[in-house]
């Protein structure tokens, strides 16, 4: 036997025993038992219940199993009858069909608050188990859930992790104490505010300039007025924003703006309302124009984007223009 491993074992084993009582006590007798798995690493402990367990009665679980771990309660074996036991208010988890009444048993008790019918190996003594730490719960099937802990050892490095990240945390923050931490995150969030709304302004003014200077570029084609441009480095949404402008300001009958970032290629279209009246739509100019770019997209009579591959193709897109409102 490695006596080392095996004591990690009995830790996690009597754990389990505390937890299902716990369980009982906190969300009802109702809860049971379905299935556990105890190594040297971890204990897993899956369990009847239908409903959610919330953050609240999941803290007071862990509260209450570390509360009998510190009361260092001795852990009792007793031999007795599946008759005495059951009259005692014993838990038989699994095969208690197959025992008979006056079958000798094996008994674990905790001070006549967990008893339960069971042939494993446990500690002693609950404060044995040292320290317990809920890592994770969820439901795994219909009315059953599990509960993933650390106890003793595991449990004592998981929380030397935590407190190196958080540790690491403060540094990278440069921050003297963890307890500093909150004051400085909202700082931090405060100034991530002010610079996301300085950036928003500059963008606005950016767009603005641009589309003043594109505003002026007016051409004609078939009784059309048009503008077609390419931007530099804009988001759809800053495309959006620019026709947002011409449309309030009637600079032309139709729009069309392109703009590349990195491998790919954004394009929209406007139309203005008097020429969708006479039946020009930039769904149609949008189909026309993307496959320039290796790409489509669609939309509204008066508004159509479109997305592709090949930011190389926009200029050819943009002269194409012309031909199609020719057309």
């Amino acid at each position: 036997v490695d006596s080392a491993r095996r004591r990690l074992i009995r830790n996690n084993h009597t754990a389990t025993h505390l937890l299902h009582r716990v369980l009982k006590d906190v969300l009802g007798e109702q809860v049971n038992q379905a299935g556990s798995l105890l190594d040297d690493h971890y204990l897993r402990f899956d369990f009847t219940y239908f409903g959610q367990v919330s953050p609240e009665q999941l803290e007071e679980v862990e509260r209450r199993v570390n509360e009998k771990i510190w009361e260092q309660i001795p852990v009792e074996t007793i031999f007795t009858t599946v008759k005495a036991a059951k009259e005692h208010g014993a838990i038989a988890l699994f095969g208690e069909k197959y025992l008979k009444l006056h079958d000798e048993i094996r008994v674990i008790n905790i001070d006549d608050w967990s008893m339960e019918l069971c042939g494993g190996t446990h500690v002693k003594n609950t404060g044995f188990i040292g320290l317990f730490k809920i890592i994770s719960e969820s439901g795994i099937g219909s009315g059953v859930r599990r509960i993933e802990a650390l106890t003793s050892k595991a449990a004592y490095e998981y929380y030397e992790a935590k407190l190196g990240l958080l540790n690491q945390v403060r540094d990278d923050l440069k921050v003297k104490k963890a307890e500093d931490l909150p004051h400085r995150l909202q700082q931090l969030e405060g100034e991530r505010k002010s610079l996301e709304s300085e950036v928003e302004s500059l963008h606005a003014k950016a767009n603005q300039m641009a589309a003043s200077q594109i505003f002026d570029a007016v051409k004609e084609s078939n009784g059309v007025r048009y503008i077609a441009e390419e931007l530099d480095h804009k988001t759809m949404d800053d495309l959006r924003a620019i026709s947002d402008e011409w449309k309030q300001n009637n600079y032309s009958d139709v729009l069309v703006l392109a703009t590349a970032n990195g491998d790919k290629a954004n394009m929209l279209v406007a139309v203005s309302a008097d020429k969708v009246k006479e039946g020009l739509k930039a769904g149609d100019i949008i189909k026309e124009l993307a496959p320039y770019i290796n790409g489509g997209g669609g939309g509204r009579p008066e508004l159509a984007q479109a997305g592709g591959k090949n930011p190389a193709g926009i200029p050819d897109a943009l002269k194409a223009l012309e031909e199609v409102l020719n057309k």
